[in-house]
């Protein structure tokens, strides 16, 4: 964590003007200590006194923004899984933030190996641990042969993520700023005639798509 700019009473005060908009008193991650909006838990919090490596940018004119996602899954195992990921930054009704990434190997009768995932919070997401049954929803989908996972399974997907966990390493809010979710996961996947299949060793470091001003 960044240590503190010089000019700490500027920037209390700036952090006090902005505190019913920026803090989250409900959180949105299971780790936050406390629901006390002026307790520093770590965070960066956007403002005059915010990160320096936060830059602004139209909300209305978004750029494409992907990046690495890497993972393990022991159904094939000895070759690290990897490829682009996206992150959605939504605000409407709650802070939630949609991570999606694919692998895939072979052209024309390849696999592909897909990661889903949404992670629930307040008016921002807290830095911490985040689980399935909680405040993620988790998919997981390999084409061939065709298996699909999800918390909520379905007819079409049948099979269950028994148990996930994603971890953020910074807080994240609503913004027309540059942000960036980074992470890591693992998932417990049963049922879809594969047995139990577990990810691991999961990472994220996405730049996110905010593309609205949050409400």
């Amino acid at each position: 964590m960044r240590s503190f700019f010089l000019g700490l009473a500027a920037a209390v005060s700036v952090l006090a003007a902005c505190s019913s908009k920026l803090a989250s008193p409900d959180g949105g991650g299971p780790n936050v200590p406390d629901a006390d909006a002026n307790v520093d838990h770590g965070s960066k919090i956007p403002g005059a006194d915010g990160n320096v490596d936060l830059h602004p940018f139209d909300c209305g004119s978004i750029p494409a923004a992907r990046g690495m996602v890497t993972w393990d899954d022991s159904s094939s195992p000895g070759v690290p899984l990897g490829g682009d990921g996206t992150a959605t930054l939504r605000s409407a009704g709650g802070t939630e933030l949609e991570l999606a990434a694919e692998h895939r190997e072979g052209t024309v009768s390849g696999v592909t190996w897909t990661v889903t995932a949404t992670l629930l919070g307040g008016n921002t997401l807290w830095a911490g641990t985040y689980v399935c049954g909680e405040d993620v929803v988790a998919g997981y989908i390999v084409s061939n042969p065709a298996r699909c996972w999800s918390s909520t399974p379905t007819v079409d997907c049948p099979g269950l993520v028994a148990s996930c966990t994603f971890t953020l390493a910074d807080q994240i809010w609503p913004g027309c700023f540059e942000n960036i979710a980074k992470g890591t996961f693992s998932l417990t996947l049963t049922g879809a005639d594969a047995g139990t299949v577990t990810i691991t060793n999961g990472t994220f470091d996405v730049p996110i798509v905010e593309p609205v001003p949050p409400n």
